[in-house]
């Protein structure tokens, strides 16, 4: 198993993106979250549905043994057909009582089109104007979207930094994301055989404007594709990039600790 070859004395930054409210990670998140906090790792960022009210509460109670563990709430795109005020109101008291990272995910998913996409526009740009109101990032999940993800923000007048979720875009398209305000987040995926074109993006990210994710429990990295992914295997992320950049993976981790700081610690308001 990745720990047992793990330097447990390094400091490590975090998992920027996870779903521990998946039906297969709930019964085992307290070893979930021991093995990966025993490893050293500063922060993990779980991801709320706010179309499943109950697990806001479940990530509320969790959130409060765990001060590393910080979270963010949206409403997906695969389900924009059933958007609601509700869903921003509860986005939006979930904030004010307790505290959000950021408004996501949300965005455009115009490969699977489980929703039509003007209810897919709809439901990111109210997600967009909330952000704006509670001056929060947004963490943004495209697929096939990015001219129209651009469009939107740009119609938005959206200046807060956002966060591309599982980035697998060209270079190309990273080097334009990149001008705007925009971090780029890299996942398994990168690790893949076929993934040419992510590690080549990657390559390009400055160290300022980089996160890595696992989206557990989905898209585990080699050598665990396949598998049930868990937040511990970030580090096959972090290692991937490392040497896709030629830098120590300890310097990865503390640009991407710093990184996470800009969003923990709200910077970007002052900029």
């Amino acid at each position: 198993m990745i720990k047992s070859v793990m330097n447990k004395q390094m400091k490590r930054s975090g998992d920027f993106h996870c779903h521990l409210d998946d039906h297969r990670l709930q019964p085992m998140i307290n070893q979930i979250l021991n093995e990966y906090f025993s490893m050293n790792y500063q922060f993990l960022v779980a991801v709320m549905d706010a179309y499943q009210p109950e697990t806001l509460q479940w990530h509320k109670n969790i959130a409060a043994n765990e001060p590393r563990l910080f979270l963010t709430a949206g409403a997906h795109p695969h389900n924009a057909g059933d958007f609601k005020p509700e869903q921003l109101k509860a986005i939006k008291d979930f904030h004010q009582q307790s505290g959000l990272l950021a408004i996501g995910e949300c965005g455009l998913d115009f490969y699977y089109n489980l929703a039509s996409r003007q209810d897919q526009i709809s439901c990111f740009a109210q997600q967009v104007k909330l952000a704006k109101e509670l001056q929060l990032p947004l963490i943004i999940h495209s697929r096939q979207a990015e001219e129209e993800i651009i469009q939107i923000l740009t119609a938005e007048n959206f200046q807060l930094p956002f966060i591309m979720h599982c980035y697998s875009g060209s270079a190309e398209m990273a080097e334009r994301l990149l001008q705007l305000n925009c971090w780029l987040s890299f996942s398994g995926i990168i690790t893949f055989k076929k993934a040419e074109q992510i590690r080549a993006a990657a390559s390009i990210t400055p160290l300022n404007r980089l996160l890595i994710e696992t989206d557990s429990p989905y898209l585990a990295p080699e050598p665990f594709r396949g598998r049930l992914n868990v937040p511990l295997y970030v580090e096959k992320v972090a290692e991937k990039i490392a040497d896709l950049q030629n830098i120590p993976l300890s310097l990865l981790h503390e640009r991407i600790q710093n990184n996470f700081l800009f969003f923990k610690e709200r910077r970007y308001l002052n900029h």
